[in-house]
């Protein structure tokens, strides 16, 4: 399974898509629903590179998208370039936090059962950011 996260600024996991290992993420990207406001930055990472959808989300949604590229991309631009990446070590720490709240092994005995686990587990570092906050 892949976790698709996107993520505010304080850490906190605002809406999440599971999707099958085997499918590509472009696919996470177009079944995630996006409600964030106009005018915010949305960070992509390398495996979201679709220049269609990223018009439609400059144009339609009004957001400043930063999505990684290669080098040999044809809209690479390096200071955008620095910008996505550094942006990027962020949600990539977010990854590693909620990494770090999973057990080796999730036992589960169906397939719904597992994704309820998983649910669980970002839920638990979104409880865990609001207590740091609180405390």
């Amino acid at each position: 399974m892949k976790v698709h996260l996107l993520v505010a600024s304080g850490g906190f996991i605002a809406a999440f898509w599971l999707t099958p290992g085997s499918w590509h993420d472009l696919t996470g990207l177009y079944g995630m629903a996006l409600d964030i406001p106009r005018g915010r930055a949305l960070m992509m990472d390398r495996g979201y590179t679709d220049y269609v959808a990223e018009d439609l989300l400059r144009e339609a949604e009004g957001l400043e998208v930063y999505p990684a590229r290669r080098e040999n991309s044809v809209r690479y631009a390096g200071c955008r370039q620095y910008l996505a990446v550094v942006k990027r070590r962020f949600v990539e720490s977010v990854g590693s936090c909620l990494h770090s709240l999973l057990p080796r092994r999730v036992h589960a005995m169906t397939l719904d059962g597992f994704m309820l686990k998983r649910m669980c587990f970002i839920y638990a570092h979104n409880f865990n950011l609001l207590h740091k906050v609180a405390s």
